[in-house]
């Protein structure tokens, strides 16, 4: 599960902050996520091609990419209209999020009560330049530093969409599939 302990020191520029480095680009972005998928027909057709196959289509928008730039993606497997529409909306929603991705270096690898920084963690955010207002992201990876620049900790964070896997489906198993 991601994000299942939360943080008891926030981070807060121009507090504990002490360096960020941000890329933030949308070249990972699409202003829509089609994605098409297939599954095969119910069996009791003679004919060949197209005639044996459904074709599903599903598609998102990322509303914050105003130039009209889609992304086509093949479904794998024999796919579904839920599971078509599942996947663009996971697109969108998680390359929306790495967007976010953001890297803080704090001072000292502790928080304000002694434990460490650890990934996994929900830490609230206060950075006005980067427009992160009281947000609650999620650590992914910590390096904890120590040389002549004293003792540091670079944490890594973004929103929780970021880091959400993407639904797999359940196979249900046959009586033939069993063999």
């Amino acid at each position: 599960m991601v994000g299942n302990d939360r943080a008891t020191t926030a981070l807060v520029w121009g507090e504990n902050i002490l360096t960020c480095d941000t890329e933030q680009s949308i070249r990972e972005r699409f202003s829509e996520y089609q994605v098409a998928g297939q599954r095969s027909g119910s069996g009791d057709d003679d004919d060949f091609g197209e005639a044996t196959l459904t074709v599903l289509r599903a598609r998102a928008r990322d509303s914050q990419i105003t130039r009209y730039r889609p992304q086509h993606i093949q479904q794998s497997g024999n796919a579904t209209g839920a599971s078509c529409r599942a996947r663009s909306q996971f697109e969108a929603q998680q390359r929306a999020a790495r967007t976010e991705e953001t890297t803080y270096t704090v001072q000292g690898w502790r928080q304000g009560d002694g434990s460490l920084w650890k990934p996994n963690q929900r830490v609230i955010v206060f950075d006005p330049v980067l427009g992160f207002n009281n947000r609650e992201l999620v650590i992914s990876e910590v390096v904890y530093m120590q040389d002549e620049g004293g003792t540091r900790c670079e944490l890594r964070i973004a929103p929780e969409a970021a880091y959400i896997p993407p639904l797999e489906e359940l196979k249900v198993l046959t009586a033939e599939e069993d063999w």
